[in-house]
C-alpha cells in the first residue's frame, strides 16, 4: 500500500476532521504519485512503546506512541484490533521517536481514500481549500466591529500561504503542486 507523510499538526487536524486536503510539490506532471481511488496509509512521527505500556519490549511492537501523547496497543494481532492505551502516567521524555519515513504500515493509525488529484499553482488555493488544509486562520479586525465581536474576519488562505512558505521557501507560492483531496477510511 502507498503511504503519505504528514506533520504532527496535520495528523491532529485530520483526526479532528479539519483537514481533508493536502498539497505536494509537483515533480513530474505526467506521473502523479496518487490517483483517485487509491487507499494510502498516513505516516507520522511514532515510537514503539511497549516498555512504557507494560514494561516489556517486543519486536514488532504491540504498543505504538504518537507525538500528540496518545498511544494504542494491539489487543488481537490476528484481527488487527487496536485500542487506545492509557498514557496518564507515562514518562514521555523516555520515548525514542522514529522518523515518519520508517513507519511501517501496521503502525499507522490512519488510512485515507484519495478522492481527487489535480495539478494547480499553490497560489491558486481558494479560501475554502485553505480551510480544508486544516490551518488555523489568521484573525483580523473588520472596520465597524467591536474588539470582542465574534464576526471578526478569518483568513485561512493567508495562514496557509505563511505555512507553505515556511515549509518550502518564499518562491514555492508560485510553484505547481498536486492538490490531493482525501477522506479518512474507518478502521
Amino acid at each position: 500500500m502507498k503511504s503519505i507523510i504528514f506533520t504532527p499538526e496535520s495528523i491532529r487536524a485530520i483526526l479532528d476532521g479539519k483537514k481533508t486536503q493536502t498539497r505536494r510539490m509537483l515533480k513530474d506532471p505526467a506521473r502523479p504519485r496518487y490517483v483517485a481511488g487509491d487507499t494510502v496509509y498516513a505516516k507520522e512521527t511514532w515510537a514503539p512503546a511497549d516498555f512504557l505500556f507494560d514494561g516489556v519490549e517486543r519486536v514488532p511492537a504491540q504498543c505504538i506512541a504518537y507525538v500528540d501523547e496518545t498511544a494504542r496497543y494491539c489487543r488481537d494481532s490476528v484481527l488487527e484490533e487496536w485500542v487506545s492505551a492509557d498514557t496518564t502516567y507515562w514518562n514521555w521524555r523516555k520515548v525514542k521517536w522514529c522518523s515518519p519515513l520508517m513507519m511501517p504500515e501496521w503502525a499507522s493509525r490512519l488510512r485515507l481514500s484519495i478522492a481527487s488529484v489535480r495539478a494547480e499553482l499553490a497560489s491558486a488555493i481558494t479560501e475554502d481549500d485553505a480551510r480544508a488544509e486544516g490551518v488555523e486562520p489568521i484573525r483580523f479586525h473588520m472596520p465597524g466591529q467591536g474588539p470582542d465581536d465574534e464576526a471578526r474576519g478569518r483568513d485561512y488562505r493567508h495562514a496557509f500561504k505563511q505555512a507553505w512558505e515556511a515549509m518550502h521557501g518564499p518562491d514555492a507560492w508560485d510553484a505547481m503542486v498536486w492538490r490531493i483531496e482525501f477522506r479518512v477510511v474507518p478502521r
